[in-house]
């Protein structure tokens, strides 16, 4: 019987990677943010979200928290599209793939769609 680890890193030998290297992860969530729903007062803000999930052994993501203060319709719409994105290359420690955390803090600046 093999034992799972529950066990959550932060660094390990391999972190894990999006397909493409970040600027093809930033190029899909930008591409995959809805801001359709998003109230009148939100546009025109700036500054920054912070993700925060779990890539697991078979590269999929966890426990994802957005916090931002932009509101609740920004902060849904980029946890929807981390919801969606493709799977990660697992994070690697001694040769196994691992669970991991990891934040992401993202810069934005939305204008008004004309």
């Amino acid at each position: 019987m093999h034992k799972i680890s529950r066990t959550v890193y932060t660094f390990v030998e391999q972190m894990p990677s999006f397909p493409g290297g970040e600027s093809e992860m930033n190029r899909y969530i930008y591409s995959n943010v809805d801001l359709s729903e998003m109230p009148e007062e939100a546009y025109l803000r700036q500054g920054r979200i912070n993700i925060k999930f779990i890539v697991e052994t078979d590269g999929s993501l966890s426990n994802i928290e957005v916090k931002s203060e932009r509101g609740d319709a920004i902060n849904n719409a980029f946890k929807k599209a981390m919801q969606g994105m493709p799977k990660w290359t697992p994070g690697k420690h001694k040769g196994k793939s691992v669970r991991v955390y990891q934040k992401l803090p993202i810069q934005i600046h939305i204008k008004k769609p004309d």
